[in-house]
């Protein structure tokens, strides 16, 4: 537990770095929490809005799930969005990739070991939508779908596609 609260102060801290010296509400900033699959972690985020249609953004994540810990998810995305309502809502689409690293505490290979930690790259697509209810905060929420490409010629369909949502608090620089 204390690596995990360790692990996520240290995500939000690194991603409100670019916001310090951020000009024209460019820059978002973000922290929420991601449900998905069997486990909860702590999510932040750095947006930056190349224009009102268009956008990056960088995700990090660490947490818990039924299985084991995972230590980080890191993500970075192109995004498309549609504002609407004086600007102050707008409905996203986005697509990327991500890399993540657990370490599972399943029993494997028929010991009673834990498991050693692996990596692995996943593409990432979703939707979401945004409401600012003032000029510098808001809140998001999105669902993102994620394929473990490296299972996909397994033989089997356990763990190819799974998927999370995300609901955060978010403050515009």
């Amino acid at each position: 537990m204390k690596k995990f609260i360790v692990g996520a102060a240290a995500i939000l801290a690194a991603m409100s770095l670019p916001a310090l010296t951020a000009t024209a509400q460019n820059h978002e900033v973000g922290a929420g929490v991601s449900v998905g699959g069997t486990g909860v972690l702590l999510n932040g985020r750095y947006v930056y809005n190349i224009n009102k249609n268009f956008r990056l953004e960088a995700e990090a994540a660490a947490g818990t799930f039924i299985l084991g810990d995972v230590d980080y998810f890191v993500s970075a995305f192109a995004v498309a969005r549609r504002p609407f309502g004086e600007n102050n809502s707008a409905v996203y689409a986005r697509a990327g990739a991500g890399y993540m690293s657990f370490t599972s505490d399943f029993l494997c290979g028929g010991n009673f070991s834990p498991c050693e930690s692996e990596t692995r790259a996943l593409g990432q697509a979703g939707v979401g939508v945004e409401y600012f209810f003032s000029e510098k905060w808001g809140v998001k929420l999105d669902a993102t779908a994620v394929v473990n490409p490296g299972d996909l010629d397994n033989g089997n369909n356990d763990d190819d596609f799974t998927g999370y949502g995300v609901l955060s608090v978010v403050r515009r620089f």
